[in-house]
């Protein structure tokens, strides 16, 4: 399949979720990190983000990941994190969160060079200002295409998130986008797409665009 029609076909399967209503201002990510490959199978990620919104709270969060992957097979791996995080309210009050998770995640070579991952995650949400804490585990689903010429890859995700406090189902993010090298030891990504939140009122659909860079030491 040419690079022209794996586009094509990733831009169709993203096509559904823009029709979605863009009923929330539009959001910007910015992600820098650090990758250390400690060994065959066990490498070290420190990730720095900053997301701004249109809305009346401009840049509203920043936080500081750090995680330890080791992987098990060509298709398994398990990673633990640590996040603190700072994020401002609608009340334009900035509160903090600390954040460990352990996540797995299953990659399966299709034919042609596609490749298919599931990644199931479970973190705990230590929150401030006398809110209480709770279990959340984020389920991502990603296709990604073969390779163009110089190794850059596009792929769509599907990412589900579930509140154990409350229960239920409460956000979703589907994405666009395309990731691979700039130059030695220097990777990007960029994606786009919308993040969907559940509110008292239904649903909300925030147009969203990423944009990741990652050095390698």
């Amino acid at each position: 399949m040419s690079a022209l029609r794996q586009s094509a076909l990733l831009g169709v399967i993203l096509l559904a979720g823009g029709l979605l209503p863009a009923a929330e201002p539009a959001e910007l990510w910015v992600v820098a990190g650090l990758r250390h490959a400690a060994g065959p199978d066990l490498r070290a990620d420190w990730a720095f983000s900053n997301k701004w919104s249109e809305d009346a709270r401009g840049h509203y969060e920043s936080y500081l990941d750090a995680s330890l992957t080791r992987t098990l097979d060509p298709r398994w791996a398990l990673t633990t994190s640590l996040r603190f995080q700072r994020e401002k309210s609608s009340a334009l009050v900035w509160r903090d969160e600390t954040r460990p998770a352990v996540a797995a995640t299953y990659t399966h070579r299709l034919p042609g060079n596609w490749r298919l991952g599931f990644r199931q995650r479970f973190e705990y949400r230590i929150l401030d200002r006398g809110r209480d804490d709770f279990w959340r585990s984020r389920s991502r689903l990603i296709l990604t295409a073969p390779a163009w010429g110089n190794g850059w890859q596009p792929y769509v995700s599907e990412e589900i998130f579930h509140d154990h406090s409350a229960g239920r189902i409460n956000q979703n993010r589907l994405f666009l986008g395309v990731q691979g090298p700039l130059k030695e030891k220097w990777n990007a990504a960029v994606h786009a797409g919308w993040r969907s939140n559940l509110r008292a009122a239904g649903w909300r659909h925030t147009p969203v665009v990423n944009l990741a860079v990652t050095r390698r030491l």
